[in-house]
């Protein structure tokens, strides 16, 4: 069976790191990942 699909996954440069306190609530270590869902916000009314 052939491949649906390839990932493509760049080493993460340690940069721009947020705090330990603040990358628990935030999920995420590094800042450049912090991509907040807008989900909802977005939807016209």
């Amino acid at each position: 069976m052939p491949a649906l699909a390839m990932g493509y996954v760049p080493m993460q440069q340690w940069r721009k790191l947020y705090e330990p306190e603040v990358a628990l609530s935030r999920a995420t270590l590094f800042m450049e990942l912090d991509k907040p869902f807008i989900g909802e916000e977005v939807r016209s009314k």
